[in-house]
């Protein structure tokens, strides 16, 4: 996501709060929301935010272990809002 491309649209209607939604297929929808406040979108900053309230997200590396904050890895998803495999 480019926050900049917010710009206009928030400039014409200031009072509305834009929510970045991120999801993938095993949630269904959504896994993490965030507010983009005029912060983010003037300083071009993209992330996913927080969980939603039914579910836990973890950054892991290839060993499957807790990385750092702010060192890549891969999203994993837990919780009661995660998909049941049958």
């Amino acid at each position: 996501m480019k926050p900049a491309l917010l710009e206009n649209w928030k400039s014409k209607y200031p009072n509305v709060e834009l929510i970045n939604m991120y999801g993938i297929t095993e949630t269904t929808v959504h896994v993490t929301y965030k507010q983009m406040k005029q912060t983010e979108i003037e300083g071009h900053i993209s992330n996913v935010g927080q969980p939603l309230p039914t579910l836990h997200t973890y950054i892991l590396g290839s060993d499957h272990k807790l990385r750092p904050v702010g060192v890549p890895g891969e999203l994993y998803v837990a919780g009661n809002g995660l998909a049941r495999v049958t």
